[in-house]
């Protein structure tokens, strides 16, 4: 039985945290349902002589499970199996979060429920992005469109968070590959957090950044095909054009155009709230 371990927050730790640290956890199994919750002791022994060998371990509800593999207990959720096997891991950079909010500000947060969603539903292990809100010397934002969209879509750029990155890397890795940009970060914008397909979650980092160079992208999988600078104002009407698209399966999304535009056009709604400044959505 596979089954993703989320870190919710570090209660107490050892003197060494990348040996033994206490924190609340929760274990969900693969289609999302919520198996078991429990503060537990995350202990890190070894099991042979290599830094490899390592084995994290814990207890949640009846389950014993174990990880082999470089972990790192501070903020980590991963990929581990009942029978100890390694399936990967998965930062959810808890703690660089509280860092993030000290630096660039406290985000506006909240909860948007969105149901079925053929969309996110594609990726069991993507569970994380990142969202640019870059503002131009024009005091506009950039946004971009790829070669596959229908006509006239543009979307603020965003990117997955990848296995065992964290939200800084996944935010320096995604401006260089869509835009090239070398960006100072002004704002933590949000963290949204959405709930689909049967309790599933999925999180959006979206951080507001200065950036003054053209774009240039170096990722050219990615097919992006032209940037549009729009006002704060304008976000919202993207985010209408999103929602209203039609349900047709897309090859290239793996899901309808429908449920990906849903999707998308909450981080636009949200950014425009957060660019001024309302503490809630």
């Amino acid at each position: 039985m596979q089954a993703l371990i989320i870190c919710l927050g570090i209660v107490a730790s050892a003197p060494h945290p990348a040996i033994a640290v206490t924190a609340r956890i929760a274990l969900f199994g693969q289609r999302g349902t919520k198996l078991a919750s429990a503060v537990a002791t995350l202990s890190r022994k070894g099991r042979g002589k290599g830094e490899n060998d390592k084995c994290l371990t814990a207890h949640v509800g009846s389950y014993h499970l174990s990880c082999f593999g470089t972990i790192n207990v501070w903020f980590s959720g991963f990929w581990a199996s009942e029978k100890s096997q390694w399936c990967g891991n998965f930062t959810l950079v808890q703690q660089e979060l509280q860092e993030l909010a000290w630096r660039f500000g406290k985000p506006l947060e909240g909860t948007q429920r969105l149901g079925t969603n053929s969309y996110l539903a594609v990726s069991r292990t993507r569970i994380a992005e990142v969202c640019l809100v870059y503002r131009r010397p024009s005091g506009k934002l950039l946004t971009l469109t790829k070669a596959f969209y229908p006509t006239g879509v543009y979307r603020l750029p965003t990117g997955s968070i990848l296995p065992g990155e964290s939200v800084m890397e996944a935010l320096e890795r995604e401006s260089w590959e869509e835009t090239g940009l070398q960006a100072q970060i002004l704002r933590y914008l949000a963290h949204i957090t959405y709930q689909h397909n049967e309790g599933r979650l999925f999180h959006s980092y979206v951080f507001l950044l200065a950036a003054n160079n053209d774009p240039q992208p170096q990722d050219h999988l990615e097919q992006i095909s032209d940037f549009q600078e729009v006002s704060a104002p304008g976000l919202l009407e993207i985010a209408q054009k999103l929602e209203g698209l039609p349900p047709h399966f897309s090859k290239e999304l793996g899901a309808t155009w429908a449920d990906w535009g849903k999707f998308r056009a909450v981080v636009h709604q949200v950014a425009a709230q957060a660019l001024t400044q309302h503490q809630t959505f």
